[in-house]
């Protein structure tokens, strides 16, 4: 089993308790204009399905974490100055620096916001601010992968780049939609397959990727998955194919699926799988909604 991020995480980080009292979410909350509207399907022409460039603003609330060594792990954002990503990005990695609390060091990174081109560092739709705060779920399992959510404070609002918006929240009852061959979609950086190497993939990937994947029964996955140890046992989704799948690179991406109103909806964070899709096993997620208690205690922080 692989985590999804580049390369793998190992420290410790302060976990933080949250509240227990909460109201569903159609919508990450947002004040006015363009901060006001989420998931905004801006991309209109058929898509084409398989491991494609995204276009640039189709999925305006995907950022990139970076270290001195660049890009190593992805999430969305969710609210002005809240990002989501997944635990195990923060979690024991060598190439960030911590603190005597066993904390993340966050001048040891940073997050570009909007971004689309890993290359292209003058890129007008970006913010490239640093991180005030990083929030692993409290019952994470780094052994299991278990609750692998991680919410993160940034010191800049996305409003400072009016294409910036956050992406969509489900409510509780979402993942009823999520039944076994539903599309969605991944977006990511990730290696474009399990066999290449760390300087290909840094050397050719530099646009946001997509692809479309399939959702899995939740019993055909744990049976693809039954001789792994990294597996959680509760709050997952699992999506893919054998050529069709997230890789290396692309942890804590949104899955996302286009909801009725037209609207991306983040359903899942890309966590883990098994050499990338090469044996028809499906891609894991960690399923948004049943974390809806967790993101929702950050959402009045300013």
């Amino acid at each position: 089993m692989e985590e999804r991020n580049m390369p793998a995480m190992k420290a410790f980080i302060v976990f933080t308790i949250f509240a227990t009292n909460y109201h569903q979410i159609l919508c990450a909350p947002a004040n006015t204009g363009a901060l006001g509207k989420c998931g905004v399907y801006i991309h209109r022409e058929p898509k084409i399905v398989g491991g494609v460039n995204a276009d640039k603003l189709e999925f305006p609330w995907m950022v990139s974490f970076k270290t001195k060594i660049g890009h190593f792990c992805s999430g969305f954002v969710v609210k002005e100055n809240l990002l989501i990503s997944a635990a195990h990005c923060f979690f024991e990695n060598p190439y960030l620096d911590y603190t005597s609390d066993r904390s993340v060091d966050l001048t040891s990174l940073n997050v570009t916001i909007g971004e689309y081109s890993l290359k292209n560092e003058n890129e007008s739709t970006e913010i490239v601010t640093t991180l005030k705060q990083i929030h692993l779920h409290p019952k994470y399992d780094p052994i299991q992968k278990e609750n692998d959510i991680a919410i993160i404070e940034i010191t800049e609002s996305i409003a400072k780049a009016p294409e910036v918006i956050p992406v969509c929240l489900p409510n509780e009852e979402y993942k009823s939609k999520l039944t076994r061959g539903t599309v969605a979609t991944v977006a990511g950086w990730g290696k474009l397959n399990h066999n290449q190497d760390y300087p290909d993939w840094k050397q050719n990937v530099d646009q946001l990727n997509k692809v479309d994947v399939k959702i899995w029964d939740r019993d055909a996955c744990v049976t693809k998955y039954k001789d792994f140890q990294e597996f959680p046992k509760e709050s997952f989704l699992c999506a893919g194919e054998k050529g069709k799948e997230s890789c290396m690179g692309d942890s804590g991406s949104p899955l996302m699926h286009l909801n009725s109103e037209g609207r991306w909806t983040a359903i899942g964070i890309v966590a883990n799988g098994n050499k990338c899709g090469e044996h028809g096993r499906p891609g894991i997620y960690t399923m948004v909604s049943d974390f809806l208690p967790f993101i929702e205690s950050f959402t009045s922080l300013k």
